[in-house]
Formats: C-alpha cells, structure tokens, sequence
C-alpha cells in the first residue's frame, strides 16, 4: 500500500489492491426515501430499529452525512479517496436488475473513469440466484457495461471481467458447475460472457466445492481476523498453498 498522507493530486492505484463498495445508501432529500442507513435492531425482545437520520445503526458516523449513493459528488469524492489510498478496482455488490444498487452502476463507471479507479460486480445472493438465473444476470451486465472503459478486466485471465460471488455456497456445486465448467449445459466458458468467477470460502473443508463447481478462484470476504475459519490469518498459508495445487486464485481479505 502507499505511504499514508500522500497529496490527493498524485494517486497511483493498483489493480491488486481491490475494496468491496456498497452503492445501496438512500436519503430523502435525494431518494425520496431512506435506505440502509435505518437498521432493525437485533437481540432485542420488543421491535426497534434505527429510523437513520442522525440516528443510525453504526458505531461510527460517516463525514459525508446520510448521503445518497446516487449523489454524483458523493461518488466522485469516495472515488477520489479510494485512488488517493492506491486502491485500484472497486467491487460494487449487485442484487439484481433494476435494483437500487444496479441503478446506481452507470454513475459509479462514468466517475471511475475519471479516477484512475476500474469496476468489478459483486454478485450478491438475489432472490432465485443460481445457474441459470446468473447466466442471465452475467449477461445483464456485460450487455450494458461489458465495453465501458472503467469495467475491470483482467489481463492475465485472458481480458475477462472479474466477478466475486457471494455467499457461493447457498448453490449447490453442482448448479455452479452448469455454469461455471466447460462441460456444463449453461456454461460460459468461451463465451462472450465468460469472467474470473470468485466463490467465498467460509469453513474449513471446502476445496472440492470450488473444483467441482469450476470456480476460478476464492476469496474469504470478512475483515475480522477469525469471523469464519477462512477469514482467520493463521490459515492463510493453507489456503494458498492449496490454491496453488489447484491452480486457482486465493485472494486473502
């Protein structure tokens, strides 16, 4: 990572150093409604919930206020930060056509393009997720932003577009490998929607999920050292040693 308090005006990014955004934010005053800023409380007897505001579910508040993710200064500025910190690629969770956070991805592409920064999607788990249903989603996507300057594509992966998936293990192996394998009857591979598919790796005996399913590669997601046996530092070396016996992509988290 770069040095810390480098000058806004000289950003140099890396497309190794990626950072998961959520573009889902709604205010008001924007929006005409708020959204993910008010939370429901959990644990609690009787029902509650943060309405958002100045009142949020969050130990922290953000600098910027309740903004609204489709506010184009907010985008440039969160855009702007991420450059100055040399983060290279963004990785946009994505819940599904005409979702708020799909609406959004035109304004996040067009300001990255500005910024030194490139796009890659998050696949969340959209109601109905599986084979099929992301072959349609797959091609959603890279039919209106598959040529866009700031969608990020990966050189050593033979210029394909690079997708994480999360929560991978709700599907079954079998119903990523219709997909995700050459032999499978909805397969992409070789095909105008063909990506660096990346499955989440969360407990501890899952390797055969992502040979099987015809993953690219993994990634373990959480920030918190220990959260899940893939999010814990200590078996790092595993993992990679494994991914590269299995010629797959380990990307630590």
């Amino acid at each position: 990572m770069p040095p810390a308090g480098r000058a806004d005006g000289d950003p140099t990014t890396s497309t190794r150093v990626h950072a998961f955004y959520y573009g889902w934010y709604a205010n008001a005053e924007t929006d005409g409604a708020v959204a993910h800023w008010n939370h429901d409380i959990l644990g609690v007897d009787e029902p509650a919930s943060f309405p958002g505001g100045e009142n949020i579910g969050a130990n922290y508040y953000p600098e910027l206020g309740t903004y609204s993710s489709r506010d184009p200064e907010v985008v440039r500025t969160h855009l702007r930060q991420c450059a100055t910190a040399g983060i290279g690629v963004l990785v946009v969770s994505w819940w599904g056509a005409g979702s708020l956070e799909d609406q959004g991805v035109p304004l996040l592409l067009d300001t990255a393009a500005e910024s030194g920064v490139v796009i890659a999607f998050h696949l969340e788990p959209f109601p109905g997720r599986g084979a099929e249903t992301s072959r349609g989603a797959l091609a959603y996507l890279l039919d209106r932003y598959g040529t866009h300057p700031a969608l990020q594509r990966s050189p050593e992966h033979g210029d394909r577009p690079f997708v994480c998936i999360y929560d991978s293990y709700l599907t079954p192996a079998a119903e990523w490998r219709r997909l995700l394998h050459p032999d499978g009857d909805l397969s992409i591979r070789g095909t105008d929607l063909d990506v660096v598919a990346i499955g989440l790796w969360v407990q501890e005996d899952e390797g055969s999920f992502f040979r099987e399913g015809g993953f690219d590669g993994f990634y373990t997601y959480f920030a918190s050292d220990g959260f899940t046996w893939g999010a814990t530092v200590a078996n790092w070396p595993t993992l990679a040693a494994w991914a590269r016996d299995s010629g797959l992509l380990f990307i630590p988290c």
